[in-house]
């Protein structure tokens, strides 16, 4: 049986950008997909990662 992990916004902000600790987040997108892991995120990870693009957009 897969290996049960909660992600939160750090890590899949990492997927798109390009972030320090990237590597340790693109590493567990490749154990997700090949089936290796279940990442679990909270309800509120979609909201927390336009809250941060808004922000980092308002910034630069």
């Amino acid at each position: 049986m897969p290996v049960k992990m909660v992600i939160d916004c750090s890590i899949a902000v990492n997927w798109i950008l390009n972030e320090p600790g990237r590597a340790i987040s693109m590493r567990l997108l490749e154990r997700w997909q090949a089936g290796e892991i279940v990442l679990i995120a909270p309800d509120l990870l979609l909201a927390e990662f336009a809250s941060l693009l808004a922000k980092r957009h308002r910034r630069k």
